[in-house]
């Protein structure tokens, strides 16, 4: 009965009527549910009933895979054993649906009792299937599936050696290609690709376990005939004429390699598979699997792993099928893949060359070839550039530059750039060859450093560039390929030094090629020309017409990408001049005043631009268009002239700003304006101002979100840079102040991108009223609604409008006039605080929420920070911080605690303020603070968090003093340790140089026990400031930031250590006078100043040391600069410096300064 009821039940699962359909999964469903037993062995019996219609056993097998689960170990041995028997019956059907299930619900059933031992004759019958010379074909191929959903299903330890015997001896049957069909041969491959680990396994069985160790622990398991019996198989199936088939041996005979070569095991695998490419009568398809498996082999073992006889092997291999003469197109490809792989080129397999990087592996393995074979390689390659097969002179290329990064550097192949100028010069060479020969320049110029090439190799790198670029009859493929290798060798330091006759026929020849070429070309050519203008500015000047004409075609063709290069471009040239103007070392040729009647309406064309491909952009998704690359063009230009060009575009905002027809002209016009609002000098656009600051206040109020943005934007650029209370040349007034507050208050909950300008226009208008002197109290009425608006937006959901309102917000704090507004920045104390603490009581649910979180915390923790630094400022309202502190550091604490005590470099800077606003009060926090002092100072990883930490532990020695003792004890070699450290980050080594001035000041003698190791690390540092590379900002920047904090440190050791720090002094000497003698900021300036004024107090009567400030020493010079400063702390110094010196000297000798 139970049977005729599953039967009736599958055949309504195959109804087209839905109804039908899920009524009858769902009494399935039931059915399985209430009798698991009966369900399955009808559906096993269903599955293997050859009576049925396929569908309905296909449909059978199906479900009864699906059902399969924990609960199969409750059923019955015998119902068990019944339904396992007419499955492995169904592997026979001829029928490859019927037997294709079966086989998966085999594997469900072998994954469930394998690990069990409940099924130990399931291999051995599979293998009997293999065995047996009368099984048929497809109960062969379904027996090889079944091994291999098996394998892909059980982990490695739930097999005895038996069972692995068995289903490598039953492949192994399966490879035999001179008794199996394809699809047999094929699935046993296949089979053996799983069986030996090579797939991703079931995670919930192996559980971490890595696939390569997998492999390894079954392969060496087998018995030694049968692994060569494997991979003789593997080897001649690497003949097949299927493709699938081969490839997939080739994949194994790699995963073999990957064991046995590294401890010897197959010597002779190499010398086969070179054989296989040297004998002439072996087919193509052959030698493209070869070719494959070399590949394969040599991306997935390391180097040190072949002897110098493999490497051979392998490379005359690789040759042999680089021969284009005797080679069809397929083998030379995967000839010049294997090569790419061979010569290291691609990422090997991270699990055995553990870090080994890239360049120094190919290095290893090319410099081991004999040279004959390298030649033969390197021409070959030069020959394969020229294939009509685009990927394999793609390839080709590549490997060349590789080769040449190696070569060109010890002058291995002072051939190479004539060769390949000579493919460029030669008008009868194949477009394909030049084109590929370009490629091939970019790629070296690309992988080799300035200093490699000597002056006439760069001569021919360029002629062949020029020469693909100028010839009239090349294709555009060729031209392309001409000027982005151009774009590429421009970045080489000779390109600088070409003269000015290559100079301008290079950007002749780039405009020309513009002019002529497709939209790519033009778009290639802006990407030079961006390179050129900074590199040829003085050869651009003839050209600058025709560079005007290219970005008036690219705008008028609607060519956006060429758009866009284009105004990087004249922003490149903008920088440029701006540069030029302030450094003075260059020729100016005012370039873009030239054409800057040309330029400036293109640009405002490209603004007033139907805007209607962007009115679904969301405008927080930061995707770059022409109209803001217009804006940020227009913004330059103005910084560039200055007053000039204002007649070009006041007009233009006059005439749009007000326009209501369509919104493209008033967005246009707004964001003009606020383009020439720096630059300029402001009387020459104050006049037009105000008219435009109410329209502006009007499009705030427009329903059009885009237009609202525009006027945000430049009411924000307004108020940054034309509001001046203090000046009579301000664009805000007392009278608009009002309406201004109003119209920023009611957009703070406007769309997303709209709110966040919003903020940035908050924060400068309020910004110029922070040192307006008198003026500032006009800002006073609105500050409390200001206050609250902000502090709704600072929890926003969206982070961009958090983060903007969060710096508005802590400037509105700054620009708080204490004296009368102190009980709104008390009451916004008490409010943070509450916000802060309830940020503890967010249900965390994902990561999404820990970072929410996170964000929160940090931006109360910076206005808290911001507040306390307030109340601290003036006498009168300290108190109210002291009334709090307890509250806040255990709300820290509690925050702390909320992030599985992880430290936020916004805590540690809360906590320093606490230290500086409560003094010695401070001490009664530390024992509770310590741990995460030492926490901050333990994350190197987190550098930020370092540094903050490394800073707020000076602020508590200066607010502390000798108090800070018991924990000073604990910290100072920690601070060792970071400088000791690789992992420090450069920014948190000059914090710590400071610190320890700090920690000697506080502690006193108790330092002098750590005084010799700051001391050594100071010495370290000092050799390092002078090592820095010049060229880099970021390299200048911290170099003056370290010379400061050694120079302060040893300015403070000097102070609380006179006497032993007398030993020292030649070690100072000579670091102060490389910082004299060096190229250094003002700071470093004042910081040397400083030391230089301990330094005279401390020598006394030392007349060894005198020497520091006869006439011709470094010193003096120093204090001669400092009287030539405009900084009056510098000159009253360098007064007290002077005296001092004269007075030792005179008393100790006749010598004076001079």
């Amino acid at each position: 009965m139970a049977l005729e009821f599953t039967q009736l039940l599958l055949l309504s699962a195959q109804s087209t009527d839905a109804k039908v359909r899920n009524e009858a999964e769902t009494t399935l469903c039931q059915f399985r549910d209430q009798n698991l037993q009966h369900f399955l062995v009808s559906l096993s019996f269903e599955f293997s009933n050859v009576g049925k219609p396929t569908d309905s056993r296909i449909l059978a097998g199906i479900v009864l895979k699906n059902s399969l689960d924990a609960r199969w170990v409750t059923i019955k041995d015998s119902l068990k054993s019944q339904i396992k028997n007419n499955l492995l019956d169904i592997l026979g059907s001829s029928l490859q649906k019927l037997s294709h299930t079966a086989a998966q619900v085999v594997s469900k059933i072998a994954s469930i009792e394998v690990p069990r031992k409940e099924w130990p004759e399931l291999f051995r019958l599979l293998h009997a299937n293999m065995t047996q010379p009368d099984s048929p074909a497809s109960l062969k191929q379904a027996t090889l599936e079944t091994l291999g959903y098996v394998c892909a299903k059980i982990s490695n330890k739930d097999l005895v050696q038996d069972e692995v015997e068995y289903i490598l001896e039953a492949i192994t049957h399966g490879m035999d290609v001179s008794e199996q069909n394809t699809e047999v041969c094929l699935a046993a491959v296949r089979a053996l690709y799983i069986a030996l680990g090579l797939e991703q396994t079931d995670s919930r069985i192996v559980a971490g376990i890595v696939l390569k160790n997998s492999l390894d622990a079954r392969w060496v398991a087998i018995n030694n005939s049968l692994k060569s019996q494997i991979k003789k198989n593997l080897l001649n199936i690497l003949g097949s004429s299927i493709q699938e088939l081969s490839h997939t041996a080739a994949q194994v005979v790699s995963k073999i390699a990957s064991i046995e070569v590294p401890p010897k095991e197959w010597p002779e695998l190499f010398g086969l598979l070179a054989a296989n490419m040297a004998q002439p009568d072996r087919p193509a398809s052959l030698k493209q699997a070869t070719l494959e498996t070399l590949g394969y082999v040599c991306a997935k073992i390391s180097n040190k792993d072949l002897v110098q006889d493999e490497v051979e092997y392998i490379l005359e291999a690789i040759t042999h099928g680089m021969d284009v003469s005797e080679q069809n197109t397929e083998v030379c490809l995967a000839a010049v893949r294997a090569l790419y792989i061979a010569l290291g080129l691609e990422q090997t397999d991270s699990r055995i060359v553990a870090g080994i990087v890239l360049k120094n592996s190919l290095d290893a393995r090319w410099v081991a070839i004999n040279n004959s074979l390298k030649s033969q390689i390197k021409k070959n390659l030069l020959n394969i550039l020229g294939s009509s097969i685009q990927e394999l002179s793609h390839t080709a290329a590549q490997v060349v530059s590789k080769i040449a990064s190696i070569e060109v550097p010890p002058k291995e192949w002072p051939e190479l750039f004539g060769l390949l100028a000579a493919n460029m010069a030669q008008p009868d060479r194949p477009a394909s060859l030049k084109q590929a020969t370009l490629e091939t320049l970019g790629y070296v110029c690309a992988e080799i450093s300035n200093k490699d090439l000597v002056e006439d190799e760069v001569d021919c790198i360029f002629e062949a560039i020029i020469d693909g670029i100028d010839v009239p009859e090349q294709n555009t493929e060729v031209c392309l390929a001409a000027v982005r290798a151009l774009y590429i060798a421009l970045g080489l330091e000779q390109a600088n030094f070409l003269s000015i006759t290559h100079r301008y026929f290079i950007v002749k020849v780039i405009c020309n090629a513009a002019m002529a070429g497709d939209k790519e070309i033009r778009e290639a050519v802006f990407g030079c020309l961006v390179s050129i203008a900074s590199t040829y500015y003085n050869a651009l000047k003839p050209y600058m017409r025709s560079i005007i004409q290219l970005t008036s075609k690219a705008f008028n063709g609607h060519e956006e990408a060429v758009v866009l290069k284009a105004l990087d471009f004249w922003s490149a040239i903008c920088d440029k001049e701006m540069e030029i103007q302030h450094s003075k070392l260059q020729h100016y040729y005012h370039l873009i005043e030239e054409v800057l009647s040309a330029l400036v309406p293109i640009l405002l064309d490209i603004l007033k631009q139907d805007v209607d491909q962007y009115k679904n952009q969301d405008q927080e998704d930061g995707i770059r268009n022409s109209t803001m690359a217009g804006v940020t063009c227009l913004r330059l230009v103005a910084r560039t002239v200055g007053d000039a060009v204002v007649p070009h575009v006041l007009p233009f905002v006059i005439q749009n700003i007000t326009k209501k027809l369509d919104w493209s002209s008033p967005e246009a016009a707004t964001y003009a304006l606020g383009s020439i609002l720096e630059g300029p000098n402001t009387e020459k656009i104050l006049p037009n101002l105000t008219a435009c600051l109410f329209v502006l206040l009007d499009e705030m109020e427009d329903h059009n979100n885009h237009m609202k943005n525009a006027a945000a934007w430049t009411l924000s650029r307004m108020f940054e840079l034309v509001h001046l209370p203090a000046t009579p040349f301000s664009a805000v007034i007392y009278v608009n102040l009002k309406r201004i507050k109003e119209v920023l208050i009611n957009n703070l909950q406007d769309a997303p991108h709209v709110a966040e300008r919003v903020c940035g226009a908050i924060y400068f208008l309020v910004k110029g009223y922070q040192e307006a002197g008198p003026k500032s109290s006009e800002l006073m009425p609105y500050v409390r609604e200001i206050i609250s608006s902000l502090t709704e937006s600072i929890v926003s959901t969206n982070s961009k409008i958090r983060s903007s309102a969060y710096k508005a917000l802590i400037k509105v704090i700054m620009c708080l006039n204490l004296t009368y507004m102190s009980n709104i920045i008390v009451e916004l104390l008490s409010y943070i605080m509450s916000k802060l603490e309830q940020t503890l009581n967010l249900q965390i649910i994902s990561s999404d929420d820990r970072e929410k979180q996170g964000e929160l915390q940090a931006s109360f923790s910076g206005v808290l920070q911001a507040i306390i630094h307030k109340l601290c400022s003036v006498d009168e309202t300290k108190p109210e911080i002291l009334k709090v502190a307890d509250q806040i550091i255990q709300l820290f604490l509690h925050v702390f605690e909320s992030r599985n005590y992880t430290i936020h470099e916004e805590d540690m800077l809360i906590i320093g303020a606490l230290a500086y606003a409560t003094g010695p009060n401070f001490g009664k926090y530390m024992q509770e603070f310590y741990e995460y002092l030492v926490m901050g100072l333990l994350n190197l990883e987190d550098y930020q968090v370092c540094g903050a930490t490394v800073d707020v532990v000076g602020i508590i020695c200066r607010a502390l003093d000798c108090e800070i003792l018991p924990y000073s004890e604990g910290v100072m070699p920690l601070l060792l340790d970071c400088l000791s450290s690789d992992e420090l980050h450069m920014s948190v080594k000059p914090l710590i140089f400071t610190c320890f001035g700090d920690i000697a000041i506080a502690i006193g003698e108790y330092f002098v026990k750590h005084l010799s190791s700051a001391l050594v690390m100071m010495q370290s540092a000092s050799e390092e400031c002078f090592k820095l590379d010049n060229n880099d900002k970021e390299m200048i920047d911290y170099g003056n930031q370290l010379k400061c904090s050694i120079l302060e440190c040893y300015t403070l050791f000097l102070l609380r250590f006179p006497e032993l720090m007398m030993s020292h002094i030649p070690d100072i000497q000579r670091f102060l006078k490389s910082v004299v003698e060096n190229p250094r900021d003002k700071s470093v300036t004042m910081a040397a100043q400083a030391l230089l004024y301990r330094l005279a107090d401390a020598i006394g009567s030392n007349i060894n040391l005198l020497q520091l400030f006869t006439s011709d020493s470094f010193c003096v010079r120093l204090v001669n600069e400092c009287f030539e400063s405009n900084d009056e702390e510098m000159k009253r110094t360098a007064r007290w410096i002077q005296k001092k010196a004269e007075h030792l000297i005179t008393s100790q000798s006749p010598m004076s300064l001079v």
